[in-house]
């Protein structure tokens, strides 16, 4: 049986280290985070940077930034880099029997494909903003659904050693449809490193709604469907030691624990999923992000009338037709495209700011962002701690930049540049 595999050019734009990371981590530009997504969506049997430096480059395989590119180089030097790659996937794949698509501009393509029988070239002839133009038209909620049903799907009880221990992962609910496939509910993925299998079981095993925002709001749908008063105490939150020592009183616990079971009952009856293997957490929360911002944004991705979502007090769950609030898109008539929906008070300043921009890369100094903020201060953590500028629709100060289209590519010591997705 012949294989898949995809090919997508490495780029220009590196993180500034000087250590190596997994390869999907080490390039930083639009086009090539586009090319990457669109590849996993294709649900190939292998996806390899092609490198002018490496060659054929798995994308968990740690690398270091270089300055290498395959434009400077002779055509004698392009054959035998494409001599090189051949020799490489010949240890993957059969260059006779297997279809390449190819990903890439022609100093990459041009002589590799003299060693294919079999290949395609999407983008051929494109130039690079064109590239991107295609790659945001093919991702769509039609090729996601289409990449979701593919995958095999699990319901409980589910053996955890049948599951990749880091990826995404999709909710599928009884008598929800799209285009006569199953329907995505719930679009979601874990930070911790090796945590994806005991993710899931928080949502369908583990009876304790403050460690699963989607068992709660699959409470508080149930119980606002009933019109059960219950639904004040089941909205509170115990996680911490002080608010379960002030609260704990305040909750009837034998309907607490009943509750949870119903929740259980309704999800084990009600849910299958499927996963996908994502390796690191910086391109699980780049790829959960996208997925849940391109099936929210679909005209015809609706709920049934007799979604159990309708009866959720949540207006976001309810115009969304996911079990989800973060990262949504907005359907209503009166989104532009240009103004966030969420309220992000003290950043508006710097969502404004990145809203009017004209460029696709932008970088703003700290000085210039506390100028944009009310009030006029970032966080310390702003300045000494990376990950707070993460593009994670889990912090509400991401938002910022996320809500008006853009992600953080780089952070240096006084600055921030920001890039259009």
């Amino acid at each position: 049986m012949s294989k898949t595999i995809v090919l997508i050019s490495c780029c220009k734009t590196k993180l500034e280290i000087d250590y190596p990371v997994p390869a999907e981590n080490l390039y930083q530009s639009e086009g090539f985070r586009k090319r990457l997504a669109y590849a996993r969506l294709l649900n190939p049997d292998f996806i390899f940077v092609l490198s002018a430096k490496h060659h054929i480059v798995p994308l968990t395989k740690l690398i270091k930034p270089y300055d290498v590119c395959l434009a400077d180089k002779s055509t004698q030097e392009r054959k035998e880099w494409a001599s090189i790659c051949w020799q490489q996937l010949d240890e993957f794949s059969d260059r006779q029997k297997d279809n390449y698509i190819i990903l890439a501009g022609k100093d990459y393509y041009e002589e590799l494909v003299k060693g294919f029988r079999h290949y395609e070239l999407p983008t051929k002839g494109l130039a690079q903003g064109e590239q991107l133009a295609w790659l945001k038209t093919q991702i769509t909620c039609d090729l996601i659904h289409s990449f979701a049903n593919s995958l095999p799907h699990f319901s409980y009880p589910f053996d955890k050693r049948k599951l990749p221990k880091n990826g995404v992962y999709f909710f599928f609910e009884k008598g929800e449809t799209y285009k006569d496939m199953d329907r995505i509910v719930r679009i979601g993925t874990h930070t911790g490193d090796g945590n994806l299998p005991s993710r899931l079981e928080q949502h369908l095993n583990n009876e304790n709604k403050d460690r699963s925002i989607f068992r709660k709001n699959i409470g508080r749908a149930m119980l606002n469907r009933a019109k059960d008063p219950f639904l004040e105490e089941w909205n509170l939150d115990l996680t911490s030691k002080a608010t379960k020592e002030k609260c704990t009183a305040l909750i009837n616990s034998a309907k607490l624990q009943a509750t949870e079971k119903q929740v259980s009952e309704y999800m084990r009856n009600n849910f299958s999923f499927a996963v996908f293997e994502v390796a690191t957490k910086k391109n699980r929360l780049e790829m959960e992000e996208l997925l849940i911002k391109t099936i929210s944004a679909g005209e015809s991705f609706k709920a049934s009338a007799n979604w159990l979502g309708n009866s959720s007090p949540e207006e976001k769950i309810r115009n969304s037709g996911m079990w989800l609030k973060q990262g949504l898109v907005s359907r209503t008539k009166e989104y532009t495209g240009k103004s966030p929906k969420r309220h992000i008070g003290k950043y508006n300043g710097l969502t404004n700011s990145l809203l009017n921009e004209k460029s696709n890369c932008v970088t703003y100094t700290f000085e210039k962002i506390n100028e944009l903020i009310s009030p006029n201060c970032l966080p310390k953590s702003a300045y000494i701690y990376r990950p707070w500028w993460a593009n994670s629709i889990s912090h509400s100060h991401s938002s910022a930049w996320l809500n008006a289209g853009f992600l953080v590519s780089k952070v240096t010591d006084n600055s921030v540049t920001f890039e259009k997705i």
